[in-house]
């Protein structure tokens, strides 16, 4: 049985958001729509937006180069 948030109001409770941030892959949490909702650490370093920037953007707006992008919507069908 877990403890209610409102307990510890100063606690972060979105789970696995430490193990995550700590990982050496780049994650990121998509909606359907391919726009971002979540991003850690190594995405920053890795494709230079910080976690402010890229969430409520679309994956395709941050990684996918213009050039690429028909062949990116095509293979997600």
């Amino acid at each position: 049985m877990g403890l209610p948030p409102d307990r510890f109001p100063s606690m972060n409770f979105e789970p696995g958001t430490a193990l995550l941030d700590s990982l050496p892959d780049a994650v990121a949490a998509l909606a359907p729509d391919g726009h971002v909702l979540w991003w850690n650490a190594t995405a920053t370093d890795m494709f230079g937006y910080a976690r402010e920037e890229a969430i409520g953007q679309t994956i395709f707006d941050l990684i996918v180069p213009p050039d690429g992008l028909d062949e990116e919507l095509r293979a997600l069908g």
